[in-house]
């Protein structure tokens, strides 16, 4: 064998073990990259099955609603409104800051500490809604950059015909518009007060049905509406008398609206008062003055009372 040939012998068994070290060390980088990738998925594992968080709902529900008389003794619709917050994240939320706002003006704050996962903080408020108009109350719980937000629109719709619970809060003889033209009428005085004012009403209110105005079969006004508009139908009529004489210092005890019924099932609303020595005397509000004893008597024959009421009384005969 030639010289030559032993050298080429030589260069390729060099190159063999050269390919299979190679190889080897590929191997064994895949091994190792292949076990830091595992340590490091069972780190990261670990890591996202020991970290917490916090997050919270906000719920809440109209729990009572009731109408009564407002500041301004027109009626105002005042509800309770329940509300829970709950921390349904795995960890314990330190401050919890729920701030109230109605028609998005600051109401009330509340802070709750160490709320633990899984529990919640109820509460409740209540507020005022005047006649006719609606409010939102929105609440807002938040922990550090964690939120949620509940909202509750309440319309205080006025019921517009008899109620049980309501009829009392149309009369209103401290309501601004009443007193006003109470004091115009009992400045001009120049004799009985209680004639002179349903002679008033008589002359300055015209009858209107309901229909014609409203568009509805029944629509009862505010003591402040008849006056606005100057027209009524009979309770509208009767409403505005008793808030008048109401104005006039007569007692609660002395004069009522009366609701009553005829014989062929017609309704008619009326005012009765209590006479010094005279006793209970029945007035057609629509007619004036000069109507009293016969006007009224002819006007109100064959009604038979069944409801008394004024503004703090309300009784069923």
């Amino acid at each position: 064998m030639g010289k030559l040939t032993v050298i080429c012998l030589v260069w390729l068994l060099l190159f063999a073990v050269t390919l299979i070290l190679i190889d080897e060390q590929l191997s064994v980088n895949e091994l190792e990259q292949t076990s830091n990738g595992a340590q490091r998925q069972e780190r990261d594992n670990g890591t996202s099955q020991s970290s917490g968080f916090v997050a919270l709902q906000v719920n809440g529900n109209l729990t009572d609603d009731f109408w009564e008389r407002g500041v301004n003794d027109l009626p105002v619709l005042t509800v309770a409104v329940s509300y829970v917050v709950e921390n349904v994240g795995n960890v314990s939320a330190d401050v919890i800051t729920v701030e109230i706002a109605l028609d998005s003006v600051y109401y009330s704050t509340e802070t709750v500490y160490d709320l633990l996962p899984n529990s919640e903080f109820a509460e409740s408020i209540s507020f005022s809604v005047e006649y006719d108009q609606s409010k939102t109350v929105e609440i807002e719980a938040s922990c550090d950059d964690v939120m949620d937000f509940w909202s509750h629109t309440v319309d205080a719709v006025l019921p517009r015909h008899f109620s049980l619970g309501v009829s009392k809060f149309f009369v209103t003889p401290d309501e601004q518009c009443v007193q006003s033209v109470y004091g115009e009428i009992a400045s001009d005085i120049f004799f009985v007060h209680w004639i002179a004012i349903r002679d008033w009403v008589g002359r300055n209110i015209d009858y209107v049905d309901d229909e014609d105005v409203h568009g509805v079969g029944e629509f009862w006004q505010l003591g402040r509406e008849t006056l606005e508009s100057r027209t009524g139908d009979c309770e509208d009529f009767a409403i505005l008398l008793c808030s008048l004489l109401r104005a006039d210092e007569w007692s609660v005890e002395d004069v009522y609206v009366v609701i009553g019924q005829n014989d062929v099932g017609n309704y008619h609303a009326w005012v009765k008062v209590k006479i010094p020595f005279v006793g209970w005397y029945n007035i057609e509000p629509q007619l004036d003055g000069w109507n009293t004893l016969v006007g009224d008597f002819v006007a109100l024959h064959g009604y038979t009372a069944i409801y008394n009421f004024n503004d703090q009384y309300f009784t069923e005969l």
